[in-house]
């Protein structure tokens, strides 16, 4: 931009001189002539001299106009396509970090793990205060869990994780209460694993992602038209949305770093801000033997980066395939009810 700056403020220059010269040899404002010259401007002289010097003026930078105009389209057209590729490229780069995200799967009623992590965390609390009313704060309300919210989960799992056959094969009560002590554990470690792998993950991803390469890239496109597509899709269905991932981001990765610090971290908080940003991200679809997730954000920011380079490019010259929602499967559960073991 500052290269056409002082090529302008130049042809300006070489302009200016160029009328300056022209006048002196076409008035002869020279010598003595430049006297007599005065004399016949300030007389009732003819006007012909003054018509040829504008035509030949008004010709000249008619033409010269032209000549730049058809120059700074050119340049213009040039400039679109770089400010959009960069763009484009900056957003992509963007995305790449947003690749292979772990999800969080909760089979057991969500509400069944919040409360049992709930009385986990209010188990020290309590020996200090005294209080066994203490509960957590979820969605907004404050929810004290039932005492017995381990034998809600282990009830749960004995109806939804066993068939009614291998249910006979537990009919003894010890052996009953051995299997469901088993899972129970075996079920928590699970998601005590997965929750802090998953937390780490956005711990991780806030330390990457930013969006300064996406602020520097979009405030250098200014089309001379189409700026409604400029406003309407470049900014809002793909900067905005960008900048709302980031706040989110940052938002719940502050709180894993301080529950990571915390001796006794409120995991069910945690719990929280983990369905929140996946609900930000990711999409599911739940069948009757089957619930898939997609990578949602990934789907939608491909979808509108397929569009601009189509818009860029045009249909001849961008032929690549529209993206399709089965491509971004992050992962797919499969239950055969028939068959439960």
């Amino acid at each position: 931009m500052r290269s056409k700056k002082w090529s302008i403020i130049v042809s300006l220059i070489i302009m200016g001189v160029s009328v300056l010269i022209f006048s002196i040899l076409n008035f002869r404002l020279y010598g003595a002539c430049f006297i007599n010259w005065i004399m016949s401007f300030m007389s009732d002289t003819s006007l012909s001299v003054w018509k040829n010097f504008f035509i030949v003026i008004s010709s000249g930078t008619f033409t010269s106009s032209i000549v730049t105009l058809l120059i700074s389209i050119a340049e213009y057209r040039v400039e679109r396509e770089t400010a959009l590729e960069d763009y484009i490229s900056d957003t992509i780069n963007f995305c790449a970090d947003f690749y292979n995200m772990k999800y969080l799967d909760i089979d057991i009623p969500i509400e069944l793990l919040q409360g049992y992590y709930a009385e986990q965390w209010r188990k020290p609390i309590e020996s200090v205060l005294g209080n066994k009313n203490q509960g957590y704060i979820y969605n907004g309300e404050h929810i004290v869990p039932d005492s017995d919210v381990v034998t809600q989960i282990k009830e749960w799992l004995w109806k939804n994780t066993l068939n009614e056959e291998v249910r006979k094969e537990f009919q003894n009560p010890s052996t009953k209460g051995e299997y469901l002590d088993a899972e129970f554990t075996r079920i928590i470690q699970k998601y005590d694993k997965e929750i802090d792998a998953v937390m780490k993950q956005y711990i991780n991803l806030n330390d990457k992602v930013n969006c300064r390469e996406l602020t520097f890239s979009i405030g250098k496109i200014d089309f001379l038209f189409g700026n409604k597509y400029r406003k309407e899709v470049l900014y809002k269905k793909m900067y905005s949305r960008n900048r709302e991932i980031v706040a989110k981001i940052n938002e719940v990765s502050y709180h894993f770093r301080e529950y990571q610090k915390a001796s006794e971290g409120n995991k069910p908080m945690m719990l929280h801000f983990i369905q929140d940003i996946q609900d930000s991200i990711f999409s599911v679809e739940k069948k009757e033997r089957a619930k898939v997730v997609y990578n949602q954000y990934l789907f939608e920011m491909k979808c509108e980066i397929d569009n601009a380079l189509r818009k860029l490019y045009g249909k001849k010259r961008y032929h690549d395939i529209p993206p399709k929602k089965g491509n971004f499967v992050v992962v797919s559960f499969w239950r055969n009810i028939d068959e439960l073991v």
